[in-house]
């Protein structure tokens, strides 16, 4: 049984995590990459599948919402932060698509993995839907 002081760093850990993802993608989103011609958004790809891993990795090796949903919310308090503007005007998160998908895209992300059934729902689930033949 894991005690208090445990458990609290588990959640700091993750909340840092989440930061630490969320500000690297920030000031990343906007790197792009041109073959043939067009832009391939390589920052913004990488930024979001970052945050993927991050959560869904917590997600599967410590078989905790509560933790994936801290790292959550410390990217999504990170990005939200990072997009506000600067002192002197200047700004992370620009207004373009990119930006929006950046800004958005966690989120979205967050709230798919958090939602998604854990690995011991789809096992009962699947065991009592493979008895079904009524015996």
């Amino acid at each position: 049984m894991a005690g208090i002081g445990s458990k609290i760093a588990e959640a700091v850990a993750a909340l840092v995590l989440g930061g630490v993802v969320g500000g690297i993608g920030t000031f990343a989103h906007q790197l792009s990459w041109t073959e043939l011609g067009l832009p391939l958004p390589v920052g913004l790809v990488a930024g979001l599948a970052a945050v993927a891993l991050l959560l869904a990795g917590i997600r599967i090796a410590l078989e905790s919402r509560w933790l994936a949903g801290l790292a959550a919310f410390g990217v999504v308090l990170v990005v939200g932060l990072l997009s506000l503007p600067g002192a002197n005007g200047s700004v992370l998160i620009q207004d373009d698509l990119g930006g929006l998908v950046w800004a958005l895209g966690p989120t979205i992300v967050a709230v798919i993995i958090l939602a998604w059934p854990g690995a011991r729902a789809l096992a009962v689930r699947g065991s009592s839907s493979g008895n079904s033949s009524g015996q």
